[in-house]
């Protein structure tokens, strides 16, 4: 309520004392800050967890498909390939025959900060890809009208996300969240019948994947890619 400003909204330093909160006996205070203390160790567990987890499948990919040493390697023979020796069976493909690409919206109908809501259809931009996955906690959200109005970038459970923009090459699955919509500054990535997704996911989150998007980047002022 304290909010204000045309381009960007903000508060004053001045206000802060005049907001009320409710204030209950300090014993109270502390059982009340003591349980979610315990929230709090218990998320920074599970995401120590899942970056253990993220890094743990990121090598399995390398040793698979980057070194061939995948289960039953040594009775696969190497052929000759355009980028080199791979096993007999694969083939070279570009990304665009594995996969379906979608910007989000860039018209009209794309939203602004003053539309944003905290209950509606989430509105995701490359701040909330975090750890492989959408951080749909504390994602903007947008009225149900604005969400049936926009042209394209609408998300559904088990999409994947690609930064263009910012941090471009950042990568995460879309899960969990039955819709949704994306920023401009995001494209979503849907495998085609000769792709699978989460084989794509690793493809661009690896090694390989970040120096192929480095080569990529054409952004003076702001690292990006088209």
């Amino acid at each position: 309520s304290f909010g204000s400003g045309a381009t960007v909204e903000h508060m004053r330093l001045a206000d802060i004392p005049n907001l009320e909160i409710n204030l209950p006996p300090l014993p109270v205070q502390r059982r009340i800050a003591g349980i979610l203390s315990a929230y709090d160790d218990l998320i920074e567990n599970n995401q120590r967890r899942i970056k253990i987890l993220e890094e743990m499948a990121r090598s399995l990919y390398c040793e698979w498909f980057v070194n061939f040493r995948f289960p039953g390697h040594k009775k696969v023979p190497l052929v000759a390939s355009p980028v080199g020796d791979i096993p007999k069976g694969w083939e070279v493909s570009s990304y665009g025959e594995a996969a379906y690409f979608e910007n989000g919206d860039r018209g009209k109908n794309y939203p602004n900060v003053s539309e944003f809501m905290d209950k509606g259809v989430p509105f995701i931009n490359a701040g909330h890809l975090a750890e492989g996955f959408v951080d749909a906690a504390h994602v903007n959200r947008i009225t149900e009208k604005k969400f049936e109005q926009l042209r394209s970038g609408k998300i559904r459970d088990g999409d994947l996300l690609f930064c263009l923009r910012g941090s471009p090459g950042r990568t995460a699955r879309v899960a969990r969240l039955r819709r949704g919509a994306i920023a401009s500054s995001l494209v979503i990535i849907r495998p085609t019948a000769r792709a699978n997704k989460e084989f794509l996911y690793y493809t661009l989150s690896s090694e390989i994947g970040r120096q192929m998007v480095t080569e990529l980047d054409n952004g003076a002022a702001q690292p990006n890619i088209s």
